[in-house]
């Protein structure tokens, strides 16, 4: 569970709670992708779980890697059946409607984790590993930074990312460094 969380973030650029807030029919492995509409949030006061919209409250499709999705399709079918043994202990969160809300990640019994329990858990993993400290967060970078050291259209990266503008994404990731401004150099040399 943890590592397709990881995942996600790492190769599709999602937030912790846009990752937690993933449910069943958010995944369409048909044409590998992720429709992200739905954020998992708590409120603190009523001390209750609920889906909310995204950062910008515009929804958006994410597409992944086909291994990924492969991935996530045998952990999705896996949770099914365990999910479909449970009978009573099956204890999600429902909608307005009164109807389960079936999250890709949760507890065994179909109750929301935390979504900061995403971080807790990957500071875990770096302490174990001895990693470079980043945080979870940190993936969502490493995403738009790798896409962008790839040249991939600084569009597709805001679409990706789900920035409300791409004033945002150029703000945020247009770092440039020094081997990038020696190539931009260099394509004058043949003239």
């Amino acid at each position: 569970k943890h590592q397709l969380q990881i995942k996600i973030a790492l190769y599709c650029g999602l937030r912790m709670a846009g990752i937690a807030g993933l449910r069943f029919e958010s995944l369409d492995f048909q044409n590998n992708s992720i429709y992200v509409d739905k954020t998992l949030q708590y409120d603190k006061i009523n001390k209750q779980f609920f889906l909310d919209t995204t950062k910008t409250g515009e929804s958006r499709v994410v597409y992944a890697p086909q291994n990924l999705m492969s991935e996530l399709k045998d952990y999705v079918e896996k949770k099914k059946i365990k999910l479909a043994k449970l009978g009573e202990k099956f204890n999600p969160i429902y909608t307005k409607n009164n109807k389960p809300i079936y999250l890709v990640f949760s507890k065994d019994n179909g109750f929301p984790n935390h979504p900061d329990r995403m971080s807790i858990q990957w500071r875990d993993i770096v302490k174990k590993y001895n990693l470079p400290y980043i945080t979870f967060h940190g993936l969502r970078h490493t995403f738009a930074s790798y896409m962008l050291s790839k040249n991939v259209n600084i569009k597709v990266i805001q679409e990706q990312l789900g920035h409300a503008n791409i004033r945002e994404t150029l703000d945020t990731y247009s770092h440039i460094d020094t081997s990038q401004k020696q190539k931009a150099s260099d394509l004058f040399s043949n003239l």
